[in-house]
C-alpha cells in the first residue's frame, strides 16, 4: 500500500509507520511525494516515536520510485494531501485501486512547538483511524466496486467517529437522569412493598388462632 503527499515529510510518513505496525502480516506499507522535500519532519518522527513505531526506513522520496521497472507492484494507493491528489500519478504498475484521504498539512500550524505537536498527534489519530476502518474490511469477499465504494466512506466514517463522544456524552447525561428518576421511584416503590409486605404478615400473625397441644403424661419432662 502507497500513501502519497507533496512532500513526502508527514502525512504520508505518518501513514506508513502506522501500517507498517497494524497491517502486518497482510500489508507492506510505503510512502512517496510527488515533489519530495527530502526530509522527514521531526515533529512526525516525534509522534511516532511517542506512539511507539518504529522510525528505521522512513525516508522522503519522490513516486517516480514506485513507477519504476522492479518497483513493488501496489495493491492500494492514497493520496493524503488535496494537492497529491490533483496532480497527475505516474501509471503504477499492477493497476491499483486508489482513494484520496485528505487531511490538513500539520506542518503549517502556526503558533507555538506546543500547537504544531498537537496538530501531528491529531493528524496521527485520524490516519489510525482511517487506517483503522480500512483493516476491518472483509477484503477478500469484496469486489473492486465494493472496495472503491468503502473507501470512500472511510472518511464519512471517521468523520462520525470523531461526533461520536459528544452523543455519548449527552446520550449518557439523559440516561443518567432517567435512571436516576425511575431509580428514585423504584426505591419508593420498594419501601412500600416492604412496608405492605411487613403489616400483611404482622396482621396474619396476630389473627392466626394459637393452639396449645398437651402432651401426654408419659411425655411430659422429656
Amino acid at each position: 500500500m502507497l500513501f502519497l503527499c507533496t512532500g513526502n515529510s508527514s502525512r504520508s510518513i505518518l501513514a506508513e509507520a502506522i501500517l507498517k505496525r497494524r497491517g502486518e502480516p497482510n500489508f507492506r506499507a510505503f510512502s512517496a511525494g510527488s515533489h519530495p522535500a527530502g526530509y522527514v519532519n521531526r515533529y512526525a518522527l516525534r509522534q511516532i516515536e511517542s506512539a511507539g513505531l518504529p522510525t528505521e526506513g522512513l525516508r522522503s522520496k519522490s513516486w517516480d520510485e514506485f513507477a519504476k521497472p522492479g518497483a513493488p507492484v501496489m495493491d492500494f494507493v492514497f493520496t493524503v494531501c488535496d494537492n497529491a491528489a490533483k496532480e497527475v500519478c505516474p501509471l503504477w504498475p499492477g493497476q491499483p485501486i486508489t482513494g484520496h484521504w485528505g487531511v490538513p498539512d500539520p506542518g503549517n500550524t502556526p503558533g507555538s512547538s506546543e500547537n504544531v505537536a498537537q496538530a501531528f498527534r491529531d493528524t496521527f489519530v485520524t490516519l489510525d483511524r482511517r487506517i483503522g476502518l480500512f483493516l476491518s474490511l472483509p477484503l477478500a469477499s469484496l469486489s473492486v466496486l465494493a472496495v472503491k465504494k468503502e473507501l470512500d466512506e472511510i472518511k464519512k466514517k471517521q468523520a462520525l467517529l470523531r461526533l461520536q463522544p459528544c452523543l455519548r456524552d449527552s446520550e449518557i447525561r439523559k440516561k443518567e437522569e432517567k435512571f436516576n428518576e425511575l431509580g428514585g421511584r423504584a426505591t419508593a416503590i420498594n419501601e412500600s412493598v416492604r412496608d405492605l409486605t411487613r403489616k400483611y404478615q404482622l396482621s396474619l400473625s396476630e389473627s392466626a388462632p394459637r393452639t396449645t397441644y398437651d402432651l401426654p403424661e408419659s411425655k411430659r419432662g422429656s
